[in-house]
Parts: structure tokens; sequence; C-alpha cells
């Protein structure tokens, strides 16, 4: 499953991203913000499915009302991982196994309730 990785700042827009991918005929009823804050900056690792993802999370925040920007092909799991703990970056996808297995360590699975725990302690949440 991949899903947005999120910085725990960013929470609440990040939710309403995943109520954009689900629902995105209905994103403009969802969120709304005023222009003056600062661009959602989303991320994408540096292959094609990455860049799709944070293509159409991109286009439904903007369709929302949201000023975004997208960083392409950003380079390897650590290097998009590094981005969105130095907060260079907001949110990318990425997929669930990745997280457990590349990122916190973790030897066979985690539930989604382990991986959401496990995640908050770095101060990310998933969405």
């Amino acid at each position: 499953m991949c899903i947005p990785v999120v910085k725990r700042l960013l929470m609440l827009p990040s939710a309403l991203l995943l109520a954009g991918f689900a629902l995105s005929s209905n994103a403009q009823t969802i969120v709304s913000r005023p222009k003056r804050l600062p661009a959602i900056v989303i991320g994408s690792k540096k292959f094609p499915e990455s860049n799709v993802l944070g293509k159409i999370a991109k286009q439904t925040l903007e369709k929302a009302g949201f000023e975004v920007e997208h960083k392409e092909d950003l380079g390897s799991t650590g290097i998009v991982w590094g981005a969105l703990k130095g907060g260079s970056i907001a949110v990318y996808p990425e997929y669930t196994a990745t997280l457990s297995q590349d990122i916190l360590k973790v030897k066979g699975e985690m539930s989604s309730d382990a991986l959401r725990d496990a995640l908050k302690r770095e101060g990310i949440g998933i969405g």
C-alpha cells in the first residue's frame, strides 16, 4: 500500500489530502485555506509512480485552493526521507513496507496502528 508520509506540523492538510485522494471530485468542499500561508511542498522519489502520485496530490490540493510546490525526482528513499525529516518537503508518497522495513528497520510486517505509532515517535504522521 502506498500512502502519503507527512511532517506532524502538516497533519491537518495531509489528512485532508487523503480525503482529496479518496474524494477528488469533492475536494473543494473538503478543504480551503487562505493564500497567504506558505506553499505545501510535496516530494517524490526518483521513479515514475512516485512522481505520478505527487502530481495527483498537487492537483488535488491546488483544486482545493492550496498553494503547492512539487519537487520531483529527489532521489532514493533515504534522500526523500531526509528531506521530510529536515523540513524541505512536507509530504511524499511511500509504501508501508518501505516505511517499516527500510526506514524503521522492522523485520516482518507491522500493523497500521504499530506503524503509525512508530512514525509518530519520529515526529512523522501517515494518512
